[in-house]
């Protein structure tokens, strides 16, 4: 049941305030490019996600990415292109994540490329999740970015519903930023909740659906 003075039922109609979430194909356009190529943006605030674009390589076979952090270690993962030759290298950017200039490589057999982008400050309020698709009764990790310090946010939940708007679940708890406005925590799911689309609020909860800062995620079986 609600608390008292929240609303069970948001509409769906509000423009979006800062959210993240993907694109539902971020790397589309790089697919069908004619030759190798890797788009990176040029920053990335804390407390946000990206998409690191490959193309024009070699359809469904494996390539071999490496970034290079500020501090000099190395991190490495092999993608799948796609039939189209390209792939999405997914980069989230949670609290405490190193600022300063990432050095890019993907390597697919004689065939490199390379790229960087900058980490930098939260410049204005990101609410971030570090999966967008999480397992039933599991834990979800959030971060808040450019946030005022010292300042407790309630984090609301709430289920889409399939006939459209959404219905409030839990208030799962409160994110305090530290001082420099930045805040990571992780929540156990509420019991029960089951698979589907949610939406977690930064702050009070809203009437309309879209106001302030939120994010949506997946719950998977």
């Amino acid at each position: 049941m609600a608390s008292e003075g929240i609303e069970m039922l948001l509409d769906f109609g509000g423009s979006g305030g800062y959210h993240g979430g993907w694109d539902s194909n971020p790397c589309g356009m790089t697919d069908n490019a004619s030759e190798p190529t890797l788009d990176a943006p040029q920053t990335i605030e804390i407390g946000t996600s990206a998409a690191v674009c490959l193309g024009g390589l070699m359809p469904a076979a494996p390539v071999q990415v490496r970034a290079t952090r500020p501090d000099g270690l190395e991190v490495k993962d092999v993608l799948e292109t796609n039939k189209w030759g390209g792939a999405t290298w997914s980069w989230v950017r949670l609290p405490g994540a190193l600022t300063g200039t990432y050095l890019l490589e993907a390597r697919q057999g004689t065939v490199v490329v390379v790229g960087q982008f900058v980490v930098t400050p939260a410049s204005k309020p990101h609410i971030v999740v570090k999966d967008d698709i999480v397992a039933d009764k599991s834990d979800l990790t959030v971060g808040l970015a450019g946030l005022p310090s010292f300042t407790p946010v309630p984090m609301v939940l709430y289920r889409h519903r399939s006939q459209g708007g959404a219905e409030f679940v839990a208030i799962v708890g409160d994110m305090t930023p530290d001082a420099t406005g930045e805040a990571l925590e992780r929540f156990a799911l509420p019991a029960g909740i089951g698979p589907g689309g949610y939406r977690l609020y930064a702050g009070p909860p809203k009437n309309k659906q879209g106001e302030g800062l939120w994010i949506d995620f997946s719950v998977v079986p």
